[in-house]
């Protein structure tokens, strides 16, 4: 944490946005009416992460959570070790052409906006499919932020409140989240908030998927929902990505879990399936990454101005209904 200049980054989640002050195991709101000031005990600290959340607000998280956890990363959800995850997602699509194309250009874009860019990475608990380029590149400042901690989070906190002050990054980097959060208009206003003019957005959120991460899995976007939840931003990209052989193959699993009773045993048996389901994607017409992907992604520029019109939409759309 020594390298990112939390002193003039850090704001208090709570509504004021004072700035957050402190190092190490001892951190606090800069003002003493707030109830996460230094002098009321300041913020919790979890496996020496700064925990900035604000319990008393409109929030999911809970502050036992992150004393009764007794040190472990299992904060909400039991999690499966990263290796083993990411072994179940090759069977279950891969790494996405389409995610390591759009990696490339956002750091192509931030790369227009400063010498050493820096990013928000929501969700950072873990890294995300196709995110190597952006997790090993030196030429930029990341700043990680999840609900659980892990040695890739700088901050545990919550997406609806990010404790940071306005303008604060060049890039935000959000893949696999927004199915999660319980407001995801809330989530994108304050990523709005805290990027710099014309800074870029990058977003990944399923469509096409059953459940996942139990009782903290809340939303679903078409491309153009998802298009008009960034509707202040400028498109410089959007689409599907992972096509209806994914989808298929996700319905497989679920079905034979429904079916066995046993996540292990279903993953294992329809693994023949997924893997020819995955190879056939490759010759789908473009169109069916409208009507049926696995998820979406939208890569953005915060712009001046008003936001798209609803009466907008309908002509974004390139699937087989037209």
């Amino acid at each position: 944490m020594s390298d990112i200049d939390f002193p003039n980054l850090l704001a208090c989640p709570a509504a004021h946005r004072a700035p957050v002050v402190g190092s190490g195991k001892r951190w606090g709101c800069s003002d003493a009416n707030c109830e996460y000031a230094m002098e009321a005990g300041g913020f919790p600290v979890f496996r020496g992460i700064p925990v900035l959340i604000d319990f008393a607000g409109n929030t999911l998280c809970r502050r036992e959570a992150y004393i009764d956890a007794e040190g472990g990363s299992d904060v909400y959800m039991k999690r499966r070790p990263e290796s083993v995850k990411k072994r179940l997602q090759r069977l279950t699509g891969g790494t996405s052409s389409v995610t390591l194309a759009n990696c490339r250009r956002f750091l192509d874009e931030i790369g227009k906006i400063a010498p050493v860019p820096r990013i928000l990475v929501i969700g950072s608990g873990e890294r995300g499919q196709g995110t190597d380029m952006l997790w090993e590149n030196d030429g930029v400042q990341r700043v990680g932020i999840d609900i659980y901690p892990s040695h890739t989070t700088h901050v545990v906190a919550d997406a609806h409140d990010l404790p940071f002050r306005e303008q604060s990054f060049d890039g935000v980097w959000i893949q696999a989240v927004l199915e999660h959060v319980a407001e995801p208009q809330r989530v994108v206003a304050e990523i709005e908030r805290v990027l710099k003019p014309d800074g870029i957005v990058y977003a990944e959120t399923p469509f096409m998927q059953q459940v996942h991460e139990g009782a903290y899995d809340f939303q679903r976007f078409s491309v153009t929902g998802h298009r008009f939840l960034f509707r202040r931003f400028d498109a410089l990209a959007m689409g599907g990505n992972k096509g209806p052989g994914v989808v298929l193959a996700w319905a497989i699993r679920y079905f034979l879990w429904g079916l066995l009773r046993s996540r292990k045993a279903a993953t294992a048996i329809s693994y023949p399936l997924l893997v020819v389901l995955r190879m056939l994607d490759r010759f789908m017409d473009p169109r069916a990454l409208w009507d049926g992907p696995s998820g979406t992604y939208f890569l953005g520029r915060k712009k001046d101005g008003p936001p798209i019109p609803q009466r907008d939409l309908p002509a974004l759309y390139q699937g087989f209904q037209r």
